[in-house]
């Protein structure tokens, strides 16, 4: 049996062009490197979807892709989330296969972009540059459209990162491969943690309520903004963070519905079968009220729906 090997791509580099085919080439290379990138995440992401990995010998395309295709975790993991997520957004997609959009804004607009938001997103990502485009996408939510002004403060993000020792990190990948299996959808570093987080302190039984926050949030009563103080100063919450919070929170020192005891937060969530009744995912569920709490919404089990987090801004 004869083996035959990839054939290797030729790459012509011409020294002395003018400044016209200097930008062409740049263009048309940049193209295909993005072409490129797409058609790794589609194959990454059918490799996933089907378990073909496990036929090669591998315990995830993310991980065949380190070994076979010398990339990163981060890198891997970026390509199957984002191949996975262009199969619910076909308009994005094609958009970028006629040429109208680069992978860098497909990777913008992946992460925000929902079936219903998906034209409206599409077509800001069109008018405008890769960097105002960046601009807009850290101030938004996902599943909410772009912002009619184009302007709001990004919301505030904290960095976070460590190295594991091997049996740390198959430990932590366990818990990843677990977490992901329970909620449908692949997680990020930063949904893995959260969900960690919010088990431990869910599961602590340091306190007499149920609810996943142990934080404590300031509602000014005239302009309603909402703050928490940590290490460093008070930061401003959004209002979607600050509700869902007040939602699922005790309220102290305001005459409005009682928080969600636990056995009722216990009776909505099975009532849902345990999954977020718009996107089915069965990760980080919390009972939200349907009318809110701050516009006189009762705390029974007709007022409350079960949600994930990334879907609370559509309530």
């Amino acid at each position: 049996m004869s083996i035959c090997k990839p054939q290797k791509p030729t790459v012509r580099l011409r020294p002395g062009l003018d400044a016209g085919d200097l930008e062409e080439v740049l263009i048309r290379n940049g193209r295909s490197c993005d072409v490129s990138r797409r058609a790794l995440a589609y194959y990454l992401d059918d490799m996933q979807r089907r378990g073909l990995h496990q036929a090669l010998g591998f315990a995830s395309a993310i991980h065949f892709a380190g070994e076979r295709l010398s990339m990163s975790r981060r890198q891997a993991r970026d390509l199957v989330c984002v191949g996975a997520a262009l199969r619910e957004l076909p308009a994005i997609d094609k958009a970028f296969c006629v040429g109208k959009l680069s992978w860098s804004k497909v990777r913008l607009l992946v992460p925000i972009a929902t079936e219903e938001t998906e034209q409206l997103w599409l077509d800001r990502a069109i008018a405008c540059s890769c960097r105002r485009l960046e601009v807009e996408v850290r101030g938004a939510e996902k599943g909410r459209p772009p912002r009619e002004d184009s302007l709001g403060t990004p919301r505030v993000r904290f960095s976070f990162s460590t190295k594991l020792a091997p049996t740390a990190h198959e430990v932590l990948q366990q818990a990843r491969r677990q977490l992901c299996s329970e909620a449908g959808v692949e997680l990020n570093d930063a949904e893995l943690l959260l969900a960690l987080a919010e088990f431990r302190l869910h599961h602590s039984g340091e306190s007499s309520t149920d609810s996943l926050y142990r934080i404590a949030v300031n509602q000014c009563p005239d302009c309603a903004k909402s703050q928490i103080n940590t290490e460093d100063g008070l930061i401003e919450l959004s209002t979607d963070e600050a509700q869902a919070i007040r939602c699922d929170g005790e309220v102290i020192g305001d005459k409005i519905a009682a928080a969600t005891s636990p056995q009722l937060r216990r009776r909505v969530l099975a009532r849902a079968g345990q999954r977020c009744v718009h996107c089915k995912s069965g990760s980080n569920l919390h009972a939200h009220h349907i009318l809110f709490r701050s516009h006189g919404g009762k705390t029974d089990a007709s007022n409350l729906v079960t949600l994930c987090n990334r879907c609370h801004g559509m309530v």
